[in-house]
């Protein structure tokens, strides 16, 4: 009986993993692809006042994406709903079917792959922290004894306890719901530092009213493969949104999206990040792929 418990419920994951195969596509055949995204993560995936859609470099490449799935499925239209998703939903919200694919800053590691797939990387950033400028911390030894904040959802605590250079550290932790509430913590001296991805502290430097005030320090810690995030197992789709972002990357549509957002004067300040691609972005440009390191 035990045995045969066993075969019934084997059998039934694998048609619960054959059903999720494919099951993106032929959703969004219906004409609609539902997007997550991030309300605060500039400049990828943002809210701008006045605009009812969000904007940024993520979701710029989603709305290319569409366009390729809707000729590649032969679609008359094809409808880009957009559904707002915090950092630690992420997950839950793709493989409950509440989004089709989450466009913003989610990094692909591997242990975020036990529970859900990725398409070919976006963008690579890296670990550090914003801090005051008159707060005396200028590299990683100076938070021993002090506060930093979390942003829930990302990897930046994960990646501090284990790095040689921080894990010994006797640090205090001040976790945050969204990046609004980690910048308060920072404002308001809860915290004396926020870590987090090194690009979206310039972002969000940038878009401050006294950006002088703030500095980004200390030795990035890790390496952040950017990457859509897709359903667990669906990997039709999978392998039709890599076929898209690979179209993008390779005929230069991806430079021009970067230029947008990086090189150019971006809502709703009309900052300049001022930001040269890196080398692992260069490369993916020419090879685009999704594999990461040990």
């Amino acid at each position: 009986m035990r045995e045969l418990k066993k075969q019934v419920l084997g059998g039934l994951g694998l048609l619960l993993i054959a059903t999720a195969q494919g099951q993106t596509l032929s959703r969004i055949q219906g004409g609609t692809l539902t997007v997550g995204y991030r309300e605060n993560a500039m400049p990828f995936s943002y809210n701008v006042p006045g605009q009812r859609d969000p904007v940024g470099l993520s979701i710029d490449l989603c709305r290319a994406v569409a366009q390729g799935l809707k000729q590649e499925l032969k679609l008359a239209n094809l409808n880009v709903r957009f559904v707002p998703v915090a950092a630690n939903d992420a997950e839950k919200a793709v493989n409950s079917g509440k989004i089709d694919l989450e466009c913003a800053t989610s990094t692909d590691t591997r242990a975020r792959r036990d529970n859900v797939n990725f398409s070919h990387h976006i963008f690579f950033a890296g670990v550090q922290m914003m801090t005051r400028v008159n707060a005396g911390i200028k590299d990683w030894p100076d938070i021993n004894k002090r506060t930093v904040s979390f942003t829930q959802g990302t990897t930046a605590k994960a990646v501090m306890s284990q790095h040689k250079l921080t894990k010994g550290l006797a640090y205090k932790t001040l976790d945050a719901k969204d990046q609004a509430e980690s910048f308060t913590h920072l404002n308001s001296g809860k915290a004396d530092a926020w870590a987090l991805g090194n690009v979206l502290l310039v972002g969000i430097r940038a878009q401050d009213r006294n950006p002088r005030a703030w500095e980004i320090v200390g030795e990035p810690l890790s390496v952040e493969p950017y990457a859509l995030m897709i359903r667990k197992g669906d990997a039709d789709f999978q392998r039709a949104v890599n076929k898209e972002l690979s179209r993008i990357f390779v005929t230069g549509e991806y430079q021009k999206i970067y230029e947008r957002w990086f090189q150019s004067p971006i809502p709703p300040r009309n900052v300049n990040l001022k930001l040269e691609p890196g080398l692992l972005l260069r490369a993916q440009m020419r090879n685009p792929k999704s594999a990461i390191a040990d």
